[in-house]
């Protein structure tokens, strides 16, 4: 099955995880391109131009960071430094990152999608995708430890600490309905199945440093549903953790064509029509999860351990791991541990679009748009404003400039060719325009060091009657 490398990928990655322990959203730039199917990706009540289209394989890869390159590369007197220098200037990468730190990413292949015009009110759309999605959140006070190390009477939070990964498949059956002139509303009913997943949840993970000794206060769980083998040692912690060797048909059978681990999301829409001009949006998408219930794996941990304190003079990234590794014997032997196959559920990252359009024409819009998303520990927030070209003709674009609050700018395109009833189209979100020269052993390359999120979408559609009927347009010229 085509997506059989990235399910290994991702339990080799949540077996790494657990070990260690003993992370879909569309481009922007889609949201007012009407003759682009793919508008109603964002928004279920969008209805495209066309009575007839046929989507086959569609990619889309998408990452977001809070930590930019620029910061945790800092240029001081010609020279660039990291948090591992004594010159680096951690109040600027603390501003950046407030009190956690999440790095996300997505990748979804929908190999099969379609939609079609039901009468002259209604539009039904169904596709089919497989999607890995992973976030990792780091406690800002982390980064508090590398900057003064473990000062005496200091409390260090790092409870914010953790990740979520999972491979599942989604089928979403959507339709959109105009209740009258003005409003149309829309909804996707989006089954879920899950193949692999990690998750952590700490519930408490605090340091507390005083004049001879610290104290280490942890309360978690550690979840996966893969294919391990784990072995449980005498202190109730897995001792062992290995990968099982399958075969690529139990792959197949199990993790790529099974229907397991169920769940269910909903994405719920909204257009309504102010004027011939002004067109208002709202979507809320994203709203589910999936109950994990196959090859479960969990480890729990709590308890206080108490250890002498370090020369936190000389202390360094490595010295700090250095030490927390010689202490590990002892701390399992105090924690209280359970390795069991306890049940768990992981929801996805809802998100809410709120737009506003001027329609110039029936070609050329311009419009704004606001995304919220809503991770744990994680609130983003950006705002979009587009230059949209939706003519009948073979091309379809859109250009438009992205600012995250507390986080970059950036600018997005998209370009949709047809020919025929054949649209190949390409969208990219979050292209950064402001490069910094980094040097390198006597040569220098531009490098967009600002850049903390971007997202590529591509693939091709079969469009059908996308200037509507004869005796009916898609839309009224005036």
């Amino acid at each position: 099955m085509i997506f059989n490398k990235y399910i290994r990928a991702v339990i080799v990655f949540a077996t790494l995880l657990y070990g260690v322990n003993l992370s879909a959203q569309s481009p922007l730039s889609t949201y007012y391109l009407e003759c682009l199917p793919q508008v109603n990706i964002s928004n279920p009540a969008m209805m495209p131009r066309a009575n007839t289209y046929i989507s086959i394989p569609s990619v889309y890869a998408g990452i977001h960071t809070d930590l930019a390159a620029e910061d945790l590369l800092q240029k001081q007197n010609g020279q660039w430094v990291t948090p591992i220098d004594k010159s680096f200037n951690y109040d600027d990468l603390y501003t950046s990152i407030g009190k956690s730190s999440a790095l996300s990413s997505e990748i979804s292949i929908a190999p099969i999608g379609f939609g079609f015009r039901t009468g002259e009110r209604g539009y039904f759309t169904f596709s089919f995708a497989e999607k890995i999605s992973a976030r990792i959140n780091i406690a800002s006070d982390f980064f508090e430890i590398a900057d003064k190390g473990l000062p005496v009477n200091t409390t260090l939070d790092l409870s914010r600490t953790g990740e979520k990964l999972m491979a599942y498949k989604e089928i979403s059956l959507g339709y959109a309905h105009k209740i009258d002139e003005k409003l149309t509303v829309g909804i996707h009913v989006k089954p879920l199945f899950g193949q692999v997943a990690s998750l952590s949840e700490i519930d408490n993970f605090v340091i507390k440093t005083g004049l001879e000794e610290y104290t280490l206060n942890v309360k978690g769980n550690i979840y996966a549903s893969a294919p391990l083998e784990v072995e449980e040692g005498e202190d109730g912690f897995a001792d062992n953790v290995e990968f099982q060797d399958l075969e690529d048909s139990e792959y197949n059978s199990k993790y790529g064509s099974g229907f397991k681990n169920s769940g269910i999301a909903f994405d719920l829409g909204g257009v309504y029509a102010y004027s011939d001009k002004i067109v208002f949006s709202a979507a809320l998408n994203n709203l589910g999860f999936i109950k994990w219930k196959e090859d479960l794996h969990s480890q729990s941990f709590s308890g206080e351990y108490k250890f002498t304190g370090a020369d936190v003079g000389v202390l360094t990234l490595d010295s700090i791991g250095e030490m927390f590794e010689n202490e590990m014997d002892s701390i399992t032997d105090v924690l209280q541990g359970e390795t069991g196959n306890k049940k768990f559920s992981t929801g996805l990252t809802p998100s809410l679009y709120i737009g506003g359009q001027y329609k110039v024409n029936h070609a050329v819009s311009l419009g704004l748009l606001s995304r919220s998303t809503f991770e744990k520990y994680n609130f983003r927030q950006e705002f979009n404003l587009s230059a949209n070209f939706n003519p009948y003709s073979f091309v379809t674009a859109s250009i438009n400039y992205n600012k995250e609050i507390n986080g970059s700018s950036a600018i997005g395109l998209a370009l949709a060719l047809k020919g025929g009833p054949i649209q190949f189209y390409i969208v990219a979100d979050h292209i950064p325009f402001k490069y910094h020269t980094i040097e390198d052993d006597g040569t220098s390359y531009p490098a967009p060091l600002h850049m903390e999120s971007f997202s590529l979408m591509t693939g091709i559609n079969f469009v059908f009657g996308a200037k509507g009927f004869k005796n009916k347009s898609m839309i009224a010229h005036r």
